[in-house]
């Protein structure tokens, strides 16, 4: 600055010591009169930033508010640097502005303070592309304000594209888990994408564990795999958790001269404890089979508590599903390898055309072996264009 060495350290009492201002004005910041400065400053003052910006950071400094932002020149509001540093702290004052227009700036301002979404210009909050543009954030605090008038639901009813765009979908799913039912057959069928929505909203997966059928093979793999990792981990920390209770209480027990027979019903339990610890590393780490190790928890112990209970019935229902679909799979191989093999006196009358039923059976090498080319190129063509369903 030309005036001021340190801007962002000023006071008030320097702004009076430099002569730069009118006296009314240095008064009316001092009773934190700020409305009265619309009045006080002209508009060419307002874009001047030698004599802004000092008024700025001396009320920041004293009053602990940016409140002069509010009093800038448009120009001098269009500042990027400027604006995304008030927004840190108060947002608000970015309503009205030019930027509260700017669709990048708004944008990249949501991810420094998503609350900055709230005052964001109405044509902004009307633009369905700007709005998917936030949710593929994938910020929860960011949609957490924009998500009561533009839901889920009504950008996908707006826009059908939006259930195959797995960046939308994943932000959709990581909010609400319902939001799943709306995602495509190719995203259902997408082993990154189905991992990504487990990872990010837990609750993910037992909405595919409700709602197997929905999904190919692969999905449900990923499902599990991610539950498999998420209860494992919960469980080792559960465990450890009250292994640092019970070897507390021994702390304790033992400064208070408790019976032998308490010490040891203590060490006796964190040693169970220990390996209980060592199994679900060895099933997180893969060292265990993870289904079977559920089914035999599930058989075995009586007290688990209701949210492990709920993942162990999860693992058991995709991994159901899954076999499920793999024999499915076989069967589906062994009907096209039978129908390969298979030529009927009908498919041969449809390549021979006029040639009767009676006369087939005496048909040339030349022409059964056209017969079994059309089959195989007919199987060949279903394969590679399988039926998926709606999308």
């Amino acid at each position: 600055m030309e005036h001021f060495q340190n801007t962002k350290e000023l006071k008030i009492e320097d702004l009076r010591k430099s002569n730069m201002y009118p006296e009314d004005v240095i008064e009316k910041i001092e009773n934190q009169d700020f409305s009265a400065l619309e009045n006080l400053i002209s508009s060419s003052d307002r874009e001047n930033r030698d004599f802004m910006e000092p008024l700025l950071y001396a009320v920041k400094n004293e009053y602990n508010t940016y409140i002069i932002f509010s009093f800038l020149g448009e120009n001098l509001q269009n500042d990027v640097e400027l604006a995304l540093e008030i927004i840190k702290e108060e947002p608000e004052l970015i309503k009205g502005t030019p930027l509260s227009k700017n669709k990048q700036f708004m944008l990249e301002s949501a991810s420094i303070n998503p609350e900055v979404v709230k005052y964001m210009a109405p044509e902004l909050e009307s633009d369905k592309t700007f709005i998917v543009d936030l949710y593929k954030k994938n910020n929860l605090e960011i949609t957490r304000y924009i998500q009561n008038s533009n839901s889920i639901e009504n950008l996908i009813t707006e826009n059908k594209d939006l259930i195959n765009d797995k960046a939308f979908m994943v932000a959709a799913v990581a909010i609400d888990a319902e939001a799943l039912k709306y995602a495509s057959s190719d995203l259902k069928s997408d082993k990154e994408f189905i991992e990504k929505a487990c990872k990010n909203n837990h609750e993910v997966i037992g909405y595919i564990a409700s709602h197997t059928d929905e999904f190919q093979k692969d999905g449900l793999e990923s499902a599990k795999n991610v539950l498999v990792d998420v209860s494992s981990n919960d469980a080792i920390s559960g465990f450890k958790g009250e292994s640092n209770r019970i070897k507390e209480l021994i702390e304790k027990q033992s400064d208070n001269n408790s019976t032998k027979e308490d010490l040891e019903a203590l060490l006796k339990r964190d040693k169970q404890l220990q390996r209980h610890i060592k199994f679900f590393e060895r099933i997180k780490n893969g060292e265990v089979d993870p289904v079977r190790a559920y089914r035999l928890i599930s058989k075995v112990c009586a007290n688990i508590e209701p949210r492990y209970k709920e993942q162990i019935e999860n693992i058991l229902s995709l991994n159901s599903a899954i076999v499920k679909k793999e024999k499915q799979e076989d069967m589906d191989i062994a009907n096209l390898n039978s129908k390969k093999a298979q030529i009927t006196l009908e498919d041969i009358s449809d390549i021979t055309g006029s040639v009767k039923l009676s006369q087939v059976e005496e048909a040339t090498k030349d022409i059964k072996a056209q017969v079994i080319q059309k089959i195989e190129k007919d199987i060949n063509k279903g394969s590679e264009n399988p039926d998926i369903g709606d999308k």
